[in-house]
């Protein structure tokens, strides 16, 4: 039987093997329209550590330009912060004609609203809108903080790769990203390597690493066990 790390390796390589045909493409659209964002045009030794580089031959600023507009229009259309864009209600009609359940679902569209104000979300939203827009796709990886309620990771085309189910719905991602260790440990607690945690608890709590983070079914989740998980995360060294 495979070990998790072997099991990881491999889903990484074939979702690598699925993206290599779009990714001429990917660069190009980067290169015009998201030169400083995009991890195409960083190189390896630089992600993770410094600022992802812009396009220094880039004349023309039309194709940013249009970008931003359909970024703007996207968010103010349909997640804006300063007014209502979702309405709760529930799927039986009948249901929601019964006395207190209006009342209900506003106290839930109220928490719901308040809760998202307090995160990144609205960010993370309009940055999502823009890879939509560029690239036909976007990823966003949504935790729960035990401060904020939740923080947003939007991903850039370049940095992840996603798998389909046999329902052609996104069911797993594998994104690569770069933390402190003290971020690593905050955010995976018991589950860092060991090599993290070591650099943590000595004097290199600020070193950043770049790691591999796998998001996949738990096929063992069972809905009516406490505490079953339906995704299960994975992490290792780039």
């Amino acid at each position: 039987m495979a070990s998790l790390r072997e099991h990881c390796e491999v889903r990484l390589q074939a979702l690598k093997n699925l993206r290599s045909d779009f990714e001429p493409e990917y660069r190009e659209i980067a290169r015009f329209a998201q030169p400083a964002r995009t991890r195409f045009l960083s190189s390896d030794k630089d992600k993770g550590t410094k600022r992802r580089i812009r396009n220094s031959r880039l004349f023309d600023p039309h194709g940013i330009e249009a970008f931003r507009t359909l970024t703007n229009g996207m968010t103010s259309g349909l997640t804006s912060a300063s007014r209502p864009w979702f309405t709760l209600k529930l799927s039986n009609e009948e249901l929601n004609e019964q006395p207190g359940v209006r009342a209900w679902l506003s106290d839930c569209e109220t928490a719901m609203y308040a809760f998202l104000a307090r995160t990144n979300f609205y960010g993370a939203a309009k940055a999502g809108y823009g890879e939509m827009g560029l690239f036909g796709t976007e990823a966003c990886v949504m935790v729960e903080h035990q401060t904020v309620g939740a923080v947003c990771h939007s991903l850039t085309a370049g940095e992840y790769w996603i798998g389909l189910s046999d329902a052609l719905v996104p069911d797993t991602l594998a994104r690569e990203c770069s933390m402190t260790a003290r971020q690593i440990v905050q955010t995976f607690r018991g589950n860092t390597p060991k090599t993290i945690m070591d650099a943590y608890k000595g004097k290199l709590a600020d070193q950043v690493y770049t790691f591999y983070n796998l998001i996949e079914p738990n096929h063992d989740f069972d809905p009516r066990r406490f505490g079953s998980m339906p995704c299960v995360r994975s992490i290792g060294p780039r």
